[in-house]
């Protein structure tokens, strides 16, 4: 009994896979038939694409209906998905769901007539010859690269002119790219330093040098030049803060020797927003050099436009409006203070200045929307514009004093006493 049961398991299991073999090689001579009768039936001698296309519409029996274009049933039916109610195998031209001994769609009939039916239309020699006629627009992630290829089109612009006295403009971009995942450096607190006794050993002479430093610093500002050997010291000063603070990060690294990996695996990761502090000084200046993605959808492009519109409300100078414009579009500060002519350290103090007044803007319009729709908040009237704002927004002119200004009236009229002391 056992032996029939075997037996008859066995005959279901051939048939089975007689049935599938067959419905495959039925499959296969049909899309292959009309793979090669498509083949057969194109015309490369046609120019344009309307041609060629008119004449694939043809071939594929296509009709239009009431402006809706239908295919042949073929076609329609193709990758419908279907199964055998007698064997449950799935019987499908096209298989969604593919198993080991299934090969891959690529490499199928179907994926092979859809490519052949593209190259026929794209290849079509008018529409290439539109394509090369057209500017191209070309992208450069290396700066040298991008200015080598500048220099030949200028070149080139001058050597070369087309028909009708137009001259061809090919476009080339250049995009930074960068990781805005900032990285973990090692900072020496005061906690650390305290820790160890190496460290507050070093830490003692560091504070010793930096007032040292204070000194020569003031006898510059007293319009004191520094000649001779109290030059050489200062300049050894600056040398010494630099390579102590190195060797106290080395001492740091040798004692607790934390984790840091060489070559790590590449982020697939995504980034979560909502952590983002814009009151964090730190973090608009990292989001000022940042450039919106490709994707429309992005939560960073929504957080860049906000940006804009922060910077728009801030009251900036003419000079910082100037700097902060070089810095965003990836100048470097060395540059800056170059064209600028000032230097390098002033223009990081101006850069941190523009960070603290958006800093402080944002704050104040969070501040707004705070009152306005999560808790009543106190408003006061300003005695000169009459406008409404918030208390903590208003100024006094003395403690004592009833009168309260915004900020604007507050800066005109303490630059009115200025003027008028100076008169």
């Amino acid at each position: 009994m056992l032996r029939a049961e075997w037996r008859l398991s066995d005959n279901k299991i051939n048939e089975r896979l007689i049935y599938d073999l067959e419905s495959k090689k039925k499959k296969v001579d049909t899309i292959q038939s009309k793979y090669i009768e498509i083949k057969s039936r194109l015309d490369w001698s046609l120019q344009t694409y309307e041609e060629r296309l008119s004449l694939i519409k043809e071939i594929l029996n296509i009709q239009e209906v009431n402006g809706v274009e239908f295919a042949d049933d073929f076609w329609l039916n193709l990758f419908e998905q279907k199964v055998d109610e007698q064997t449950g195998i799935d019987s499908s031209s096209v298989k969604a769901c593919l198993n080991q001994n299934d090969s891959l769609y690529t490499d199928s009939y179907p994926a092979t007539t859809l490519e052949t039916i593209s190259t026929y239309l794209l290849n079509s020699p008018a529409l290439k010859k539109e394509k090369r006629d057209e500017p191209k627009l070309r992208l450069y992630h290396s700066k040298e690269m991008f200015q080598r290829a500048i220099q030949e089109e200028q070149k080139r612009q001058s050597l070369l002119s087309y028909k009708e006295g137009e001259d061809k403009v090919d476009f080339s971009i250049f995009i930074r790219q960068k990781n805005f995942k900032k990285s973990k450096d090692i900072e020496l607190t005061d906690k650390i330093i305290r820790e160890s006794k190496t460290l507050t050993e070093y830490n003692k002479f560091l504070e010793h040098l930096k007032t040292r430093k204070v000194r020569y610093a003031i006898c510059k500002s007293n319009a004191e030049h520094l000649v001779g050997d109290e030059l050489k010291k200062l300049k050894l000063i600056n040398k010494q803060l630099f390579t102590i603070k190195k060797d106290m990060l080395d001492v740091y690294i040798s004692e607790h020797r934390p984790i840091k990996f060489k070559a790590p695996l590449k982020d697939n990761g995504s980034p979560d927003w909502n952590a983002l502090d814009m009151m964090n000084t730190k973090v608009i200046k990292a989001l000022l050099t940042m450039d919106y993605v490709d994707d429309i959808n992005s939560e960073l492009n929504i957080i860049l436009m906000d940006l804009e519109s922060l910077i728009g409300k801030t009251s900036l100078t003419d000079k910082q409006v100037e700097i902060l414009d070089m810095y965003r579009l990836g100048v470097s500060i060395k540059d800056i203070a170059e064209i600028t002519k000032t230097t390098s350290p002033n223009i990081s103090q101006i850069i941190n200045s523009i960070t603290k007044k958006i800093s402080k803007q944002y704050y104040k319009d969070y501040e707004d929307w705070y009152y306005l729709n999560i808790s009543k908040g106190i408003y006061e009237v300003c005695s000169d514009c009459g406008c409404i704002k918030l208390k903590s927004q208003m100024k006094k002119k003395r403690k004592e004093s009833k009168r309260f200004f915004c900020e604007e009236c507050y800066e005109s009229m303490i630059n009115k006493e200025k003027s008028h002391k100076i008169s």
